[in-house]
């Protein structure tokens, strides 16, 4: 739940978001009915980050990690976006840890 930001009661329903914070419609100053913004989880869970990184220890993996990290950076980058750069950034750590592991595989079976 929420608290509003100029009158400090529970926000319950709808809540309007200004630079103040969340706020009730009437507080905020806007009509009662007023379209109010969906509270949005913007964080990325743990289940992304550890299919990000087991799948980057996959042969290829690394490749299909970043791609689709990438196309849901975009998909995400309005609605959402804190989860977007963190899917992202973890997508691109996962490609490096992948390049890494592989190429010591590959440097150890030539030697």
């Amino acid at each position: 739940m929420l608290n509003c930001a100029r009158c400090s009661a529970l926000v319950e329903g709808q809540a309007v978001q200004t630079p103040m914070g969340w706020m009730h419609p009437q507080c905020a100053g806007a009509p009662v009915g007023a379209v109010a913004l969906p509270r949005v989880d913007d964080n990325l869970s743990e289940g992304w980050k550890i299919a990000l990184y087991a799948a980057a220890l996959i042969p290829w993996g690394s490749w299909f990690v970043v791609l689709g990290s990438s196309v849901l950076y975009y998909a995400w980058r309005k609605e959402t976006p804190n989860k977007a750069a963190q899917i992202n950034k973890h997508g691109w750590l996962a490609w490096l840890l992948g390049m890494a592991v592989w190429g010591a595989i590959w440097f150890l079976m030539k030697s």
